[in-house]
C-alpha cells in the first residue's frame, strides 16, 4: 500500500458494507480527518453531510452496475470542490479524488467575462464581427445581423469573402489584409453599393485574426455633400 501514499491524489477505499478500510494521507489533509478516526467506520456515519447527496447516487451507481465513475463534487464542510474517480471491486469501493477549487473557480471567471463581453458586444450600437486568419467569420453581433442583413448562423464559420463576394473590389478588402498582415489598425469609409450605405469603419489586428467595428454612416455623407453643393 505504499504507493497509495506517494500519489498526489487522496484516496480510501470503502468494503460492501460502506466501511473504510484505507484512508491515505492526503486523503487526511483535504478532508481534515485522520486514518485513525475513520477506519473501520461507516462513511455515511463519519461523513453524514454526504448521505443522500449527489455523492451518495454516484458510488451506489459504481457498486450496482459495475462500472467506474468519474464525477465533480461540491464538498461544504471544506468549501472545496473535489474531482472523484470511484472504481467497483470485490471488495467495495476504491476511490481517488483531488481538489479541482482553484481549476473551477478559473472557469467560473472565464465564464462571467465571457459573458460580460458578449453583453457588451450584444448591446453597443456599432456593428461589430471578427475573423480568423483564414478569413472566416467567428463573431458577428446583433447590430452587425441586422444591418447587413445577415443572420449569425447564416454567416459564423464562413469566409467573409464567399459571403460578400462584390466586396473583393472595395476599399474594405485591401484594408482588412493591411490589418491582417501588417498587424496595425485602420481607420476608413467605404461604400457598399448593395446596400446603397456608407459605412465608417475602424478594424484592429488581433491575436488570432481580426476585430472590425463599423457603422452606418450614411445620412452624415449625404448631409456633407449637401452642404459642398452649397
Amino acid at each position: 500500500m505504499q504507493i497509495l501514499e506517494s500519489i498526489s491524489d487522496a484516496f480510501y477505499a470503502l468494503d460492501n458494507d460502506w466501511n473504510f478500510t484505507y484512508f491515505n494521507n492526503e486523503a487526511e489533509s483535504l478532508l481534515n480527518r485522520t486514518s485513525e478516526d475513520v477506519l473501520g467506520k461507516n462513511i455515511w456515519e463519519e461523513f453524514p453531510e454526504t448521505e443522500g447527496t449527489d455523492i451518495s447516487e454516484h458510488y451506489k451507481e459504481v457498486i450496482k452496475n459495475h462500472t467506474s465513475k468519474t464525477f465533480e463534487y461540491y464538498y461544504p464542510p471544506i468549501e472545496r470542490w473535489l474531482e472523484v474517480s470511484a472504481y467497483p471491486r470485490k471488495q467495495g469501493l476504491s476511490v481517488f479524488f483531488r481538489d479541482i477549487t482553484d481549476r473551477k473557480e478559473a472557469a467560473l471567471k472565464l465564464k462571467e467575462a465571457y459573458e460580460e463581453r458578449e453583453n457588451i458586444l450584444q448591446s453597443i450600437a456599432d456593428c461589430f464581427f471578427t475573423l480568423d486568419r483564414e478569413w472566416n467569420v467567428t463573431y458577428w453581433n446583433r447590430a452587425a445581423e441586422i444591418l447587413l442583413q445577415t443572420p449569425k448562423q447564416d454567416i459564423i464559420g464562413q469566409n467573409l469573402w464567399d459571403v460578400f463576394e462584390d466586396a473583393t473590389d472595395l476599399p474594405s478588402y485591401t484594408n482588412y489584409h493591411r490589418v491582417m498582415h501588417q498587424n496595425i489598425p485602420v481607420t476608413f469609409e467605404d461604400y457598399y453599393d448593395s446596400l446603397d450605405k456608407w459605412f465608417d469603419i475602424n478594424a484592429y489586428p488581433a491575436e488570432d485574426g481580426i476585430s472590425v467595428f463599423f457603422k452606418d454612416i450614411s445620412e452624415n455623407k449625404k448631409a456633407r455633400q449637401a452642404l459642398e453643393e452649397l
